[in-house]
């Protein structure tokens, strides 16, 4: 159910990353989502399908504005950088703790 994410080698892919966030290569780069960041961009995608469960879902709640994150969505917070945000939101939710 989880989304493969991983090359055969074990490597994160940043462009099932970027497929999964619906992020353009440029944007990845852009958002400077590299190395440690990717981690994290996987640790939420693995959250998302945990919480939603399915992958459409999960884009669907990455794109619906949050009041948690004064009314930005999850993507445009990832998108500016901030990855760790989302994250943290992500893991309150599923410890049932409030932001």
């Amino acid at each position: 159910m989880f989304p493969d994410l991983r090359t055969a080698g074990g490597a994160i892919d940043s462009a099932r990353i970027a497929e999964f966030f619906e992020l353009s290569p440029d944007e990845l780069k852009t958002s400077d989502q590299r190395g440690s960041a990717l981690e994290k961009l996987e640790e939420i995608a693995a959250n998302l399908v945990r919480l939603t469960g399915s992958v459409k879902l999960s884009r669907i709640w990455l794109t619906t504005p949050n009041a948690e994150l004064e009314s930005d969505s999850p993507i445009e917070v990832i998108r500016e950088g901030d990855a760790d945000t989302v994250a943290d939101l992500l893991e309150d939710i599923l410890l049932g703790q409030p932001g």
